[in-house]
C-alpha cells in the first residue's frame, strides 16, 4: 500500500502505479479534481488499483481531513510507503507527518520531497507572484525551509525513524 500526499499532475503517481503493477493499492491525496483527473490517467494506462482522497478548495481544508478519516476507519497502520509532496508548509505538513505516522506500518518508509524548498524561492508562491503568501506568512516563514523543519524537529527527534536516504527517506522503526 502506497500513499502519495500531494500529486499535482500525477507524474509520480503513474510511476507508483507502474511499480505496483496492479498489485496492492495506490492512494492519492490532493484536491478532489486533481486526484480524479490523475486516477483517470492511471486507469487509461491500465491500472485500476487506485483510490482517491480529495479535499475541497476551502481555505482550511486539506488532505489532513482525509488522513484523519482513514485513521478513524483503521485501527492498525495500513501503508508500507508514504510519499509526502504536499503543501511544504509547517502549518499543514507538520500535522500531516503525525497523521501519516499513525498510518505507516513499522518497517515502512516515509519520503519527504523538497527538503530545502522555501515559499520565497518558489516560482509560483513567492509573494511577488502570489501576494496572498505575504498575507498568510511572515517573512521568516516565507524564507524558512519548512520541510527541513518537519524532518529535523519531528522526524529525527522522535527517535522512531532511521534515515535511509539523506534528508529524504526514513524507515519507521517502532
Amino acid at each position: 500500500m502506497i500513499a502519495e500526499i500531494g500529486i499535482y499532475q500525477g507524474h509520480t503517481s503513474l510511476e507508483f502505479a507502474k511499480y505496483l503493477n496492479s498489485a496492492g493499492e495506490l492512494h492519492l491525496f490532493d484536491y478532489a479534481d486533481r486526484v480524479e483527473t490523475v486516477r483517470k490517467q492511471i486507469a487509461a494506462a491500465g491500472f485500476q488499483n487506485v483510490k482517491t482522497f480529495g479535499a475541497s478548495y476551502k481555505l482550511l481544508d486539506s488532505y489532513n481531513w482525509c488522513l484523519a478519516k482513514l485513521i478513524e476507519q483503521h485501527s492498525d497502520p495500513i501503508y508500507d510507503y508514504i510519499f509526502l509532496d504536499g503543501a511544504h508548509t509547517f502549518a499543514i505538513d507538520a500535522l500531516t507527518f503525525f497523521l501519516a505516522d499513525k498510518l505507516l506500518k513499522v518497517g515502512g518508509h516515509i519520503d519527504f520531497d523538497d527538503y530545502y524548498w522555501t515559499l520565497g524561492k518558489s516560482p509560483s508562491l513567492r509573494p511577488e507572484m502570489f501576494p496572498l503568501t505575504g498575507k498568510m506568512f511572515t517573512r521568516e516563514q516565507i524564507d524558512a525551509e519548512q520541510v527541513k523543519m518537519i524532518v529535523e524537529l519531528l522526524v529525527r527527534r522522535s527517535g522512531r525513524y532511521d534515515e535511509v536516504v539523506e534528508n529524504k527517506i526514513f524507515k519507521k522503526l517502532r
